[in-house]
């Protein structure tokens, strides 16, 4: 599975963007930030059926603050 990774720089962008996923209901998953990812908050969101292009704007568009979006590739499914 391929998910795109939104990095932060602290919690509070975190539950920002959390909150504007959940009011759009977009499927996301709040995670800690895996080793081979650099962040300065050890949290991260999760998130499949959207590019990381999209992601952008979505986020850009509504003011967010965040630090990066990245591809990342898992073997299992997380959600």
């Amino acid at each position: 599975m391929t998910y795109s990774v939104i990095l932060f720089d602290n919690l509070y962008q975190v539950l920002c963007t959390k909150k504007l996923l959940e009011n759009l209901g977009i499927k996301y998953e709040i995670l800690p930030v895996p080793f081979e990812l650099k962040a300065d908050c050890g949290s991260c969101i999760f998130v499949k059926n959207l590019t990381i292009n999209e992601l952008e704007v979505l986020l850009n568009s509504h003011n967010i603050i965040y630090s990066s979006i990245e591809t990342y590739h898992v073997k299992k499914e997380i959600f």
